[in-house]
């Protein structure tokens, strides 16, 4: 009976020595499909850390984080679409609509005012100007967006 129970616990020895509490120990051998592994291995977890447009995001937005990202997201799949999908000449994470707020742009040119959009920097910054402009006649700075008046952002709310 001891050499029964001895051979359990062994099962649930770590293979491996432990020697940092922030590193994962990775498995000393390949899992075998159909069979549950007894190795105590830590597995490393994936996180998702917030990209530099999210963290953007939270930086002009802080008080509305989650609309703002669940609208741009919707907008321009945060970024991944510079110019609008339909033609129009919308720009940007925020897709800053350039016949309206030019005059609120840099550049001499729409050219250069593109190129001012493109850094999402730039574009969120304007984003929340515009955001603040409607804020001070309609309900919400919101409105803005069609992907808000319309309720397309609520699709990617995470909460």
């Amino acid at each position: 009976m001891n050499d029964f129970v001895n051979k359990v616990l062994s099962l649930f020895k770590p293979k491996q020595e432990f020697h940092s509490p922030l590193a994962p120990r990775l498995p000393t051998q390949a899992p075998v499909p159909g069979k549950i592994s007894t190795d105590f291995a830590i597995e490393s977890r994936k996180v998702n850390p917030e990209t530099d447009v999210e963290q953007l995001i939270r930086k002009y937005f802080p008080e509305d984080y989650e609309t703002a990202r669940a609208v741009f997201q919707h907008e321009s799949q945060l970024g991944k679409y510079f110019q609008n999908l339909q033609g129009a000449p919308a720009y940007g994470v925020a897709q800053v609509y350039l016949p309206v707020w030019s005059k609120q742009i840099p550049g001499d040119t729409d050219e250069q005012k593109i190129e001012w959009l493109k850094d999402p920097d730039n574009n969120l910054s304007i984003a929340r100007k515009i955001y603040d402009d409607r804020a001070k006649w309609d309900t919400t700075g919101w409105n803005a967006w069609d992907s808000y008046k319309h309720g397309h952002y609520k699709q990617y709310m995470r909460r």
